[in-house]
């Protein structure tokens, strides 16, 4: 009878090694998937984040391109504007003296020739 209470108690402690280890590989197994959760959630905070900086960068490049664009667009048209001010200060100060060529030759240069083409 002894020799079965021992080996009873053998059976019962192979029982309980089973049982533990099972339990050790059920919590080996929920903690490998709850860490792979977490490293599974910091990867795509990760991503996020390089993929928010990289639009901030994007958008800030953008708006220093456009800012460049805009400045030269009103340097363009600042130049612009002198050049054709300087045209028209050109113009005015000839014009009186065209309006009297060009009536010259319309008017009084015609009788000169028609006199030298008389003689």
């Amino acid at each position: 009878m002894r020799e079965m209470q021992e080996m009873q108690d053998i059976v019962q402690r192979i029982l309980t090694i089973d049982r533990n280890a099972r339990d050790i590989i059920q919590r080996n197994e929920e903690e490998r998937e709850t860490r792979e959760g977490q490293a599974r959630s910091r990867l795509e905070q990760m991503s996020k984040e390089e993929m928010d900086q990289a639009e901030q960068q994007g958008r800030a490049l953008y708006d220093r391109k456009m800012k460049e664009a805009e400045e030269e667009t009103q340097h363009i048209s600042t130049r612009n504007a002198e050049a054709i001010q300087s045209l028209e200060q050109h113009f005015l100060a000839v014009e009186d003296s065209l309006e009297a060529d060009i009536f010259r030759e319309i008017f009084l240069e015609p009788e000169t020739r028609e006199g030298k083409s008389n003689q």
